[in-house]
């Protein structure tokens, strides 16, 4: 079970999110999973299903994108045949005809969905197939599927007056996203809908697509006096293969004396060798979670511009690194005293114009 979705600007470009969790029919034995934002394992079944490990859902092939949700072997099995039917990503096919001359049985048809993306010049095509139609209001052009796309898309709470822009569509989304974070480090419910763990973003980038590095951090404000109130994390890619950074975090800051875990999750189609980062990779934008213990709200900031403003945030061949300043906490102390649209910074994930 899982959640994927995407998003398409008419002039500007693409969002695609897919998380990490797989689950499994409870009446096997229960896993033991480690997820990111989570001090320590957990096991967790509900309504029949069990957390089962965490899988990447999408997959970049050239000029193509693949997102599916539902079985993972006969996904797997598609996009694998995908790739030797569409030289590699280069070509656009119809991935339903495809799928349908492999010998499935409808009700393995039925157990995937996917959204397939295909950088064809000044234009992205977008095919469909088992997903539902998740316009809101004023978000437009939003397609997805997944055990917790009641759960997240019921839940959004970012609303517009006027047409958004694409990068206020984005903003609104990852600031869904950032609330599932949330959501797990305190409790179970997202759980419960068997989606979550970690999600990946891609975006358009030239004629084909690229996957985002991230950074996560979360922070508590009382008697207005803000400090560390949990993890930092960053997502960042050797090849294929995802890894998810955690960084040790004292009452005061970075813990400089234990070393960083990351969770390690490997490409679907097992491309290429894993191994440390090939060079300097930072986060193209860090969310900031801020739970406020005096009015028992959170507050999310985003900054593009994590190194400008004295977070600084990085893995490379010589270690990994988190570090912020005495004047990044006063940055972020008077942006909690702003009102909530004033201290959201625009994410622009990039992109090119139309879409088909």
């Amino acid at each position: 079970m899982t959640l994927i979705f995407s998003h398409i600007s008419d002039q500007t470009g693409l969002l695609v999110a897919s998380d990490l969790i797989t689950s499994r029919p409870s009446r096997y034995d229960k896993e033991e999973l480690q997820l990111p934002v989570r001090d320590g394992p957990l096991i967790h079944s509900n309504a029949g299903s069990s957390l089962a490990g965490l899988t990447q859902k999408t997959c970049i092939i050239n000029r193509s994108l693949i997102s599916f949700a539902g079985s993972v072997i006969v996904a797997k099995a598609i996009i694998e045949r995908f790739r030797e039917e569409s030289a590699d990503g280069t070509e656009r096919i119809d991935l339903q005809k495809l799928a349908r001359s492999m010998g499935f049985n409808q009700s393995e048809l039925d157990s995937v969905s996917f959204l397939y993306h295909f950088a064809n010049g000044n234009y992205i095509n977008r095919q469909v197939w088992n997903c539902l139609d998740l316009n809101q209001g004023k978000f437009e052009n939003i397609v997805g599927q997944g055990s917790g796309v009641w759960n997240f898309f019921a839940n959004m709470q970012a609303r517009f007056d006027t047409e958004p822009t694409h990068v206020q569509v984005v903003q609104g989304l990852v600031s869904r996203i950032a609330n599932n974070y949330l959501g797990e480090i305190l409790g179970t419910e997202t759980l419960d809908y068997m989606y979550g763990g970690w999600f990946e973003l891609a975006s358009r980038q030239g004629n084909s697509f690229a996957k985002v590095p991230y950074g996560v951090k979360f922070w508590s404000q009382q008697g207005g006096v803000l400090g560390s109130g949990g993890p930092a994390l960053m997502s960042w890619y050797n090849g294929f293969h995802l890894n998810v950074t955690r960084f040790p975090i004292t009452g005061e800051g970075p813990d400089n004396d234990t070393p960083p875990s990351t969770i390690f999750v490997q490409d679907l189609l097992n491309r290429g060798l894993a191994g440390p980062p090939r060079g300097v990779i930072r986060p193209t934008f860090v969310v900031h979670l801020i739970i406020d213990l005096d009015r028992k709200n959170q507050r999310i900031i985003y900054t593009s511009q994590p190194e400008q403003d004295g977070f600084h945030m990085a893995v490379s061949p010589e270690g990994m690194r988190l570090q912020f300043t005495r004047d990044f906490f006063r940055k972020l102390s008077d942006r909690m005293r702003l009102p909530q649209d004033a201290v959201i910074r625009p994410i622009d994930l990039g992109g090119e114009q139309g879409n088909a």
